[in-house]
Formats: structure tokens, C-alpha cells, sequence
């Protein structure tokens, strides 16, 4: 059956079974969430919970919201093993998470662009705990104890702000609470897995609680030559200050830790796009030749240190909530990710506080006023293998950001049944840059006669984005929503010197817009046992930043150039749902059909070393990770056993149909369809203190590529992980 035909035969279930929506956005019972089961005295109940969402900064339901949002709780995180951003993938369509190196990218719906290095923003905002994340990396290790994720789809311009064109992605720990508990969990599997969490809770008066958690994870690499490996651990200490229902002040640290042997690529240079052997796992072991092989004494060191307080005050007519914040990250690697040799000392130091002023909700005007400061500092040096036994070193001896926004958004509730929603945010951002290019041996010493570059620049970027949204609830059970909402990412520099004479290369670029016309609804049906979600969209993306090696000034200089591309156009549909079947099934699914295109988009290619990038024009070709059909399908029951436990086995498929993984239009750049399964069988006591799970993921054992990229090297891409399997076990009390 080829992928097409398993598509259609996957997607012509889904009316006949009312299936579709995010299960995972719905828990019935937090406690049987981690399993997928409930207990057998609630399995014929319907969906009678929903996790509280904060995606608009005011706490609400994912039925109420009205936004294209997935939703897990941190108990189904931890059942479906997504203990690292990337994994967030397998579980909803439209959104596809990649890594280069260390660095996060986000795609949505066609829209997005990978973060290739220090100089590069995401085009997503991301937030931990309500702190504004500048450099994606440090979201890396926050995966353990958690009370959510919510990822958001489409421009957030107005409450989330700077680059957020594409989405935002909002993780939310576990607070300290006002009772004893605790847990801890292990986890083995093959490739050598082993990963341990363990969290503590505790009330040291009616006033003040502490909650520490911590986790490590060890496993051999993916690839044959030890790279895609985990080695790492966490930790974070909360302390909770309540002395009455008015008023609290939470103090967070956080300490992440990520080592080993760091990321790795496949090579894609053969003739037709794919891997030289039958293991598409399998690399080459040698010094860099530029094609297919690399050494195998790469190395990466992580260090990631988060400070934050958060202070709530009940003014009575408002809810005030300051959010001061401190992060401390390095990152220093030696790596051969896209097949050339590669050296990276950076260090990077974030200062930001937000203020928000929030109405009580849920009366006739509501409203949030609110800003943010952020001051992000970062310096080191890449050193990148520009062709065999040279380094070309780019020094950033600073590189700092200065952001300042103020926004506000007002719902009006024109009746018991209509409600209206404008809100705007104004962005001002300043950019340096000031650095160096150098010719270096692989001793990383200068070679002798090789000038010094300068790279300097200084600009400023404004912005004002808006949202305008119409909500109708046609019964207590039925939202219609639309609305036209903008998102924005400041531009930035490329390394060199701004151009002065005619001929010269440009050493920045500009930002990014997007406006997003989008209309949906949101259903419960059969006394909630049934849920339909569906959204429509139309997505105007101009200027687009997108990443690819070239030239700059002055020549023969290179890096990894962001260029803008003048249109981007996305439109498709989106559908939700889940069912309960029976006392204790439910069938789960979501569907996506994506049309992403680039409008106007032209790249002047790449000539140098072994191997070059032809100059193309992108016009009218899909946008990558953009599939024209995705779809994600699970299914789950509950069986209850003699002593009052429950063993709910489960079941869940990710389709996607052929796309492309990026912009270069060289051959392999596009891939055909790919389809993953995952099954899993869980057991929960009957006093749900144990909880037993053994697991195996990507059944299939094939390859599915998040990224790929054409280096001097070549074609380079990088596979997820091949089959996997393992058990996990947790005790709580």
C-alpha cells in the first residue's frame, strides 16, 4: 500500500467512528492521564475535565479558547516518553519541531525557519513559566514535572510579541503545593536508555511550600557513529510564598546540563537524495572528506541556569503579576553536523521582566495591560570547516539585543452570547553587532596573510501588531470564532561589513510579517462524550527569513546567510476531535490539509569548496514541513482488573504525505511520504501510587527526516529515532 492509499484509508475512518481532536487536550482524571486509563468507576463517564489553559495570560479552558491550541497535561507527556521539545511532533498535526545543533526551530503550517546559529531568531516565541525565552536553546532541559505545554498556532503578536509569527510554545511547571508529596521514576530501554525523575513536595507551613525536582537521562547515540545520543540532567528548586488568598511571591531555579557526543547528520549526497546504505542510521567514520564521513570525536557541553520570581497581587479590580528574570547559558561544541568540521564557544546572559495588569474575567469588559523589558547579551566564536585542513572563525565579541514592548488587549461582551476582542502591542528592538572573520588552521591558529574582517552593525526595528477576534457561542456546548491577527520578528545581521560600495553584500536583514485570517469552531456533543474542533485559515507571510550558506561582504567570506523571502502564502484546514467508545475506549485523531507556497522567492546560490548550491527560484515551490495531508490517529482503552487496577493498552499513527525539508530545491531536498506507529500498554494500581508502562515507538523502523541542509559538505540530514522500545515505572505519594 503506498502512502497515499494508506492515507486515504487511515483519514475514511474518521467520519464513520466521529473521531478527531486532540484526546490529549482533554483529562478526564490527572491521575489516570499518565496511563491513558481512569478509574474503572469514571471509564463510561465523559469528558468531565479540561486542562486550564493560560495560552491569552488569563486562565481558561482549550474548549473556551479561541485558538488552534494543543494541549498536554505533564502526566501524558510523560505517557507518550515526550521528555524533549522535538517530540511534541508526534502528537499533533501542522507543527513540526527540528534542532540545529542545539538551537530550536519551529515550524507551522508551512510557516517558520531553522535557527542555524547564535545570530538567528525563532520564529516562535517561546516562554517557560511565563519568562520571554530569546534563545530557544535554554528550553531544552525543562521537560520534567510539568503541569503543561501549549502550543499555540498562528501569529501571538499582541500578547506574546516578538517572534512569535509562526506560534508560541508555553511550558509550565509544577508550582509548589500545600500538601506532602512526592514520586520518582525510572525508565530503560534499548540503545542503552536509562532515565530517572524524582520530584518532592513540601508544605513547611500553612504560608510556605517547596517543590524540588530532578532528572537525568543517559543513552547511546542513534546514529552508527554515537552522535544523536543523550547524556544530561535537570534540576529546579521552587519555593512558594502565600500568605493569603490576595497575594503570593514564587521564587524558580533551574540548572540544565546537556554533554556527550552532541548531534549528528546523515549524508544525502547520492544521486537520487537518499542515504548510501540500507541503514539510514549508518555514517561514515573518518576525517572529514567533505561527502559522506566524519570523525567521531565530537563533543558538546550545555549549561543553562534559569533565575526567576513571579508576584501575584489581588488588587480588587485587577490581578497585577511581575515577572523579573535572569538567564545564564553557554554552549561550547565541537561538532560535524552537515559533514564539515565545526567549533562553537558561546555564552549567553538574559535580563527581562514583564508586568501585567489582568480584570477579573467573565464580566461585561475584560482586559490585560501589560509590558516587557528584555536585554540579551551574547559573545564567542564559531569556527567552521570551510574546506579541508582550514577554519573560518566568526567572532562575535558582542552581540546584544534591547527590547521594549508595551500591549493590551480589551474582550467586550456585546451579550450574554457575542463577545468582540482588539488588542495591539508596540515592539521596539535594538541590534548590535560587533565581531570579526578570520582564516584559521585547524590548530584554530591564524594562517599567515589573511586579512581580518570586521563585522559591525546597529540598527533599530518597530513594529505595532493588532488582533481583532469575533466570538459566538451558539449553545453552551458550541463556540464560533474568526479573527485577523498580525505577528512580527525584528531583522538582524548577517556576519561582515555593511555594504558601501555598489556590488557589496547587505550584512543584515529585514523583519518579518505575517497576517492571519482564520475561522473556526469548537463542539461538544453527546453530553460532552464527543468533541469536534475545526479551523480554517489564510496566512500572508512577506519578508521571510530563511537560512542558507552564501557569500558576504567582504568576499571570499561566508556563513550561513539569512536572506528575506518577499512572499510567503499559506492556507488548509484543520480538524479535531475525540469519542469515547463504550465504558472505557476513546478514539482520538487530527487531521490537516496544508497548501504552503512560496509567492516570490529567488536565492543567489552558493559557489565554493567541493561542493556548491545552485542560485534558484523558489516561486510557486512548497514551503518546507509542509505537507499537503497530515494525519495523527490514537486509540486507547481502559480494562479494569480483578484487584481494581486498570491496564489500558494504546495505540497511535503519525501520516504525513510527501514534503520538503528546505530551500535549497537540490535533489533529496523533498521526501516522500513517511507513516510512525507507537504502542504502549500501561498498568496503574488500584490506588494509583504504581504505575507500570512498556512502550515501542516508530514500529516501522524508518526514517523520518526533521531537518536537512546543503553545506560545503553536501546534502546533510537528520533522521528521527528508529525503532524504540523500553518500560517505565513510577511511585508517587
Amino acid at each position: 500500500m503506498n502512502m497515499t492509499d494508506k492515507l486515504y484509508a487511515s483519514v475514511s475512518l474518521l467520519p464513520c467512528l466521529m473521531f478527531s481532536g486532540m484526546a490529549f487536550a482533554q483529562e478526564a482524571n490527572p491521575t489516570a492521564a499518565a496511563s491513558g486509563a481512569e478509574p474503572a468507576a469514571e471509564q463510561a463517564a465523559p469528558f468531565e475535565g479540561e486542562i486550564i489553559v493560560t495560552a491569552q495570560r488569563r486562565e481558561g479552558t482549550v474548549q473556551d479558547t479561541p485558538l488552534a491550541i494543543a494541549v498536554l497535561s505533564g502526566s501524558q507527556m510523560a505517557a507518550a516518553q515526550i521528555n524533549d521539545p522535538t517530540k511534541l511532533t508526534n502528537v499533533t498535526t501542522g507543527v513540526q519541531l527540528s534542532t540545529v545543533g542545539q538551537q530550536l526551530a519551529l515550524f507551522v503550517r508551512g510557516a517558520g525557519a531553522p535557527v542555524a546559529n547564535v545570530r538567528a531568531d525563532p520564529a516562535a516565541a517561546y516562554s517557560i513559566d511565563g519568562i520571554a525565552i530569546a534563545r530557544p536553546v535554554s528550553v531544552n532541559g525543562a521537560y520534567y514535572d510539568l503541569a503543561r505545554v501549549e502550543v499555540v498556532k498562528g501569529p501571538q503578536g499582541t500578547l506574546y510579541g516578538r517572534n512569535s509569527t509562526v506560534g508560541a510554545i508555553n511550558i509550565i511547571t509544577n508550582r509548589p503545593s500545600f500538601k506532602l508529596e512526592g514520586s520518582a521514576e525510572i525508565e530503560a530501554g534499548n540503545y542503552d536508555l536509562f532515565r530517572g525523575e524524582a520530584m518532592l513536595n513540601v508544605p513547611l507551613s500553612d504560608t510556605f511550600a517547596m517543590r524540588g525536582a530532578v532528572q537525568a537521562t543517559k543513552r547511546d547515540g542513534y546514529l552508527s557513529n554515537g552522535y544523536n545520543d543523550a547524556d544530561n540532567y535537570a534540576g529546579r528548586l521552587r519555593a512558594l510564598y502565600q500568605p493569603s488568598s490576595d497575594i503570593s511571591l514564587l521564587l524558580t531555579a533551574s540548572y540544565y546540563r546537556d554533554h556527550g557526543k552532541g548531534s549528528g547528520d546523515v549524508s544525502l549526497n547520492s544521486p537520487n537524495g537518499t542515504v548510501f546504505t540500507n541503514d539510514p542510521w549508518f555514517v561514515k567514520a573518518g576525517p572529514p572528506n567533505f561527502f559522506d564521513q566524519v570523525p567521531t570525536d565530537g563533543n558538546q557541553n550545555l549549561k543553562s541556569l534559569i533565575l526567576s520570581a513571579e508576584l501575584e497581587a489581588d488588587l480588587g479590580f485587577a490581578t497585577l503579576t511581575v515577572i523579573p528574570a535572569y538567564l545564564d547559558t553557554s554552549y561550547l561544541a565541537h561538532t560535524y553536523t552537515g559533514g564539515f568540521e565545526q567549533r562553537i564557544d558561546n555564552d549567553d546572559k538574559q535580563k527581562s521582566v514583564e508586568v501585567r495588569l489582568a480584570s477579573p474575567a467573565n464580566q461585561a469588559v475584560s482586559w490585560i495591560l501589560g509590558g516587557l523589558y528584555l536585554d540579551d547579551k551574547q559573545d564567542g566564536y564559531t569556527d567552521i570547516g570551510s574546506r579541508p585542513g582550514i577554519l573560518q572563525r566568526e567572532q562575535t565579541n558582542k552581540l546584544s539585543l534591547k527590547s521594549y514592548a508595551a500591549f493590551g488587549q480589551v474582550t467586550v461582551n456585546l451579550s450574554d452570547q457575542f463577545r468582540i476582542t482588539g488588542g495591539a502591542r508596540y515592539s521596539n528592538e535594538t541590534k548590535d553587532l560587533d565581531g570579526f572573520v578570520q582564516i584559521l588552521t585547524l590548530s584554530q591558529v591564524p594562517v599567515p596573510g589573511q586579512p581580518v574582517l570586521p563585522s559591525i552593525g546597529h540598527r533599530n526595528f518597530e513594529d505595532i501588531s493588532y488582533r481583532v477576534g469575533l466570538e459566538y457561542d451558539v449553545s453552551p456546548d458550541s463556540l464560533l470564532y474568526a479573527s485577523i491577527a498580525t505577528g512580527y520578528k525584528a531583522g538582524g545581521f548577517n556576519v561582515g561589513l555593511p555594504p558601501v560600495n555598489p556590488g557589496d553584500l547587505p550584512n543584515s536583514f529585514d523583519p518579518e510579517n505575517m497576517t492571519a485570517f482564520t475561522i473556526g469552531s469548537k463542539n461538544s456533543f453527546a453530553n460532552k462524550r464527543v468533541r469536534l474542533n475545526v479551523e480554517a485559515w489564510y496566512w500572508d507571510y512577506r519578508d521571510v527569513q530563511q537560512v542558507q550558506f552564501g557569500f558576504v561582504n567582504p568576499r571570499p567570506a561566508f556563513a550561513l546567510v539569512t536572506y528575506n523571502a518577499a512572499k510567503q502564502e499559506s492556507y488548509g484546514a484543520e480538524v479535531d476531535a475525540s469519542v469515547r467508545i463504550g465504558d472505557g475506549g476513546t478514539l482520538s485523531g487530527n487531521l490537516t490539509y496544508t497548501r504552503s507556497t512560496w509567492k516570490e522567492f529567488a536565492l543567489p546560490g552558493f559557489v565554493f569548496g567541493p561542493f556548491n548550491i545552485p542560485a534558484s527560484n523558489l516561486s510557486g515551490a512548497d514551503t518546507p514541513f509542509a505537507p499537503k495531508w497530515a494525519a495523527n490517529l490514537s486509540y486507547t482503552h481502559a480494562l479494569e482488573t480483578a484487584n481494581g487496577g486498570v491496564i489500558t493498552p494504546g495505540i497511535r499513527t503519525r501520516i504525513r504525505s510527501a514534503q520538503t525539508l528546505n530551500t535549497t530545491g537540490v535533489i533529496g531536498s523533498r521526501v516522500k511520504g513517511t507513516m510512525s506507529t507507537d504502542i504502549w500498554v500501561t498498568y496503574q494500581s488500584p490506588d494509583s501510587a504504581i504505575e507500570v508502562q512498556l512502550y515501542a515507538n516508530n514500529l516501522e523502523d524508518e526514517p523520518v527526516f526533521s531537518f536537512s541542509g546543503v553545506t560545503p559538505a553536501g546534502h546533510w540530514g537528520r533522521p528521527g529515532n528508529p525503532l524504540t522500545f523500553g518500560i517505565r515505572a513510577k511511585t508517587k505519594f
